[in-house]
């Protein structure tokens, strides 16, 4: 069956992404020689522990040379391959194969790479394996397979041995990783792997490949398939078959005009494309075009960048099943941004991934089109790794202090609560109980209350507590978010209840410290945001009226010789208010409309607050303008609305700080005069109700409890009520305010 034949069925069977692949491919085998074939480099594979191989964690000890690598249960010879035993087959590339062998002087087990033996009549190819052996040999690094024998078995193959690999890829590390990402964020796998873990593994990559340009080597196939990490987590950069000693002849160009192209789906394909050698989506643009003589340490940073774009993202920086276009776009077009590639993910958990931009930036300069702008050497991409990891350390260490706080927390909460819950039981308690009743009467309540105040010293002491793990977090960790948020609430709520209880220094010392972690945020924290709308304290105002076209003007309270009086400060129209902006302070809203009676309207704006005039029930009552006429002389409009009382804690019993609604009123401008008093009185006793005007005469203060005291008004022989001397010989004025007269007495 020729080649068209085969493209022909394949096209019958296959979608059109992966045919067109395979086409590619089929055309460039036609162009193959067989030197071609004979001369592509060989690539380490992953080496899985086989079935036969040594199982266990111990040391297995061979002192007398008889120990086989099989069970001896089975009596089977055990096959040689030069001086080693042959344990089995692990897998073959372009010139030769891989085998497991066991050293038997040492009793390890070992990787044999054995040169195919129709390749040991051409010179590059024999070349090339001996410089992969010595280039491997002298890169004497952790992170690099070593090297531990190089010679010719007795039937004339070349081979050389390296260290055994157990373990798996970087890439499907990569994917376990992402795999595990909800809600946006990290999170460790089941297999113990987080974010900063893969972060460290790149490091390390970066490390090994520093100190393979140090000695002149560049690796040009670098990508997550080729790092291979190991049962204990070392970390192993592999495959250096097409490595290029710099300052010497590149033996894959020499080869032939045609070289090596592995498949960006990263399998084990090759096809040939040109001169240019490596795998195209983690090429750089200068190795995409076949320019082998500018191919330096830059070639390999962009390959550890687009490595660190999938890393990060999940994706490779050139998607594409189709060779040829994934090889175009390298050469001309830069990747997608990241943030872009997250936004197109099916997965809104994705979508939302927070990542270091720390890294994205170093992603991008090491990806960048022109080798100058990138890191000069793969030891400077990887202390820019470094230095974001020993952040990301103490970062963890600082989360792990933060999260001390949270039971401790979660402790306070309860026990604030059950200290609410006993002072109110204690409080109602003892409101029923005499002064003079017994001890044991009133011990039960006097225990709960010792036990609230217990409560609230521990509550306290843990508080104090929290604040000092917070502080210690950031002692490692100074612009750590979680930790400035946390001290942001917290500061917050201390302000608030310091602001209610009108407690200045507590307000002054939260509003420094609240500003202050505020301002550590970064600039995109929503609580950062809160906190310093909170501190700027800005509120509004809304406002309608029963009548249309008044005329608005805005006057705030300001101190002038120790008094507070009204300053004009705006004209607001004749529109009804929504959501007038207002600082904190005091305001008087004058309501002006022809024919009405003019209406002040106080106005307070707490912190943030939103003065709207709606009442208990939620309705916004409309502010009533009275019309001309409608009051008396010396009479006062009220219009309903909220007021503060209470909370004065320099007054005696006095009641807790509360706003209570009140509405509409009509009260005299000034205090009762004795004139409208004795008016009122002598009302009473035309109207017959001469028993209620005793009532509600003033008095002296009597002597004993129930008993009234010296009536202060005289009557005349009508019945009149009428002002008298006093005992000191005083006679109250008319025009006095009234006195001696009981709040009954006024409500009448």
């Amino acid at each position: 069956m020729d080649i068209s034949q085969i493209k022909s069925s394949l096209k019958a069977i296959l979608p059109e992404e992966y045919s067109n692949a395979v086409f590619a491919w089929l055309e460039a085998l036609q162009e193959w020689s067989d030197d071609d074939l004979n001369t592509m480099a060989g690539h380490p594979v992953q080496l899985d522990e086989p079935e036969n191989a040594l199982k266990g964690n111990t040391v297995a000890l061979d002192l007398d040379g008889t120990h086989s690598g099989f069970p001896k249960e089975t009596g089977q010879p055990i096959p040689k391959i030069g001086s080693y035993e042959d344990l089995g087959f692990l897998g073959k590339g372009g010139m030769g194969e891989v085998r497991l062998v066991r050293d038997r002087k040492l009793n390890r087990q070992l990787a044999m790479k054995i040169l195919h033996p129709k390749l040991l009549s051409r010179r590059i190819s024999t070349s090339r394996f001996i410089e992969e052996a010595q280039v491997c040999a002298q890169l004497e690094h952790p992170n690099i397979v070593p090297i531990h024998d190089f010679g010719t078995l007795p039937d004339g193959r070349l081979y050389f041995t390296m260290k055994e690999i157990k373990g798996r890829s970087l890439d499907t590390i990569i994917w376990s990783v992402h795999n595990a990402v909800t809600e946006g964020r990290f999170h460790t796998t089941a297999d113990g792997w987080s974010f900063r873990r893969l972060i460290d593994v790149f490091h390390q990559v970066c490390q090994a490949v520093g100190y393979a340009h140090s000695k002149g080597v560049l690796h040009r196939d670098l990508k997550p398939s080729n790092i291979m990490v190991g049962e204990f987590g070392e970390v192993l950069v592999v495959d250096w078959g097409i490595a290029k000693v710099l300052g010497r002849h590149d033996l894959l160009v020499e080869a032939g005009k045609k070289n090596v192209i592995q498949s960006s789906l990263e399998n084990t394909e090759m096809t040939q494309i040109g001169q240019v050698i490596g795998t195209p989506a983690y090429m750089a643009p200068e190795q995409a075009r076949g320019e082998n003589d500018k191919l330096g340490p830059a070639t390999d940073v962009y390959a550890l960048g687009a490595m660190l774009y999938k890393i990060l993202s999940g994706h490779l920086a050139y998607p594409g099943t189709v060779l040829l276009d994934v090889l175009e776009r390298v050469r001309n077009e830069s990747p997608k941004p990241i943030s872009t590639v997250l936004e197109s993910g099916r997965s809104k958990s994705v979508s939302h991934l927070q990542l270091p931009p720390e890294l994205i930036q170093a992603c991008q300069k090491a990806m960048s089109r022109k080798q100058e702008d990138r890191f000069s050497t793969a030891k400077e991409f990887g202390e820019v790794i470094l230095a974001w990891l020993e952040g990301a350390k103490k970062k963890e260490q600082a989360m792990a202090i933060v999260k001390q706080t949270q039971p401790i927390e979660a402790q306070i909460k309860v026990l604030n609560s059950e200290t609410r819950l006993l002072y109110d039981i204690a409080k109602e308690g003892l409101s029923g109980i005499s002064s003079w009743e017994s001890e044991t009467v009133k011990s039960q309540y006097w225990q709960k209350e010792a036990k609230a105040k217990a409560n609230r010293e521990e509550a306290e002491r843990l508080d104090m507590k929290v604040e000092q793990l917070l502080q210690a977090a950031l002692t490692h960790k100074s612009d750590l978010e979680e930790a400035h948020e946390t001290l942001v609430r917290r500061y917050m709520q201390t302000h608030q209840l310091a602001e209610r209880d009108l407690n200045v220094k507590e307000t002054a010392y939260a509003e420094i410290h609240l500003q202050y972690h505020a301002n550590e945020l970064p600039e995109h924290n929503e609580t950062r945001h809160r906190a310093l709308h909170y501190l700027k304290g800005s509120g509004a105002v809304s406002l309608k009226t029963d009548v249309s076209g008044v005329n608005i003007f805005l006057e705030q309270y300001v101190t002038h010789h120790r008094r507070l009086v009204p300053k004009r400060i705006a004209d607001l129209g004749r529109k009804p208010l929504v959501e007038y902006p207002l600082e904190m302070g005091s305001y008087r809203l004058v309501l002006e409309k022809e024919g009405h009676h003019s209406v002040n309207y106080p106005v307070h704006i707490g912190r943030g607050e939103h003065w709207d005039g709606c009442d208990l029930h939620g309705f916004q009552r409309p502010v009533h303008l009275p019309k001309l006429g409608d009051l008396q002389a010396g009479e006062c409009f009220v219009p309903g609305g909220w007021f503060l009382c209470g909370g004065d804690h320099n007054a005696f019993r006095s009641y807790s700080r509360r706003r209570v609604w009140l509405n509409d009123v009509v009260m005299s401008r000034f205090q009762v005069t004795n004139r409208e008093y004795l008016q009122f009185l002598n009302a009473l006793v035309a109207d017959g109700r001469e028993a209620e005007a005793l009532k509600w005469a003033p008095r002296e203060m009597a002597g004993t409890v129930q008993a009234d005291g010296a009536m202060l008004y005289h009557r005349d022989s009508s019945g009149q009520f009428e002002l008298m001397k006093g005992t000191d010989g005083t006679l109250w004025d008319l025009d006095w305010p009234v006195m001696r007269i009981s709040w009954h007495s006024a409500m009448a």
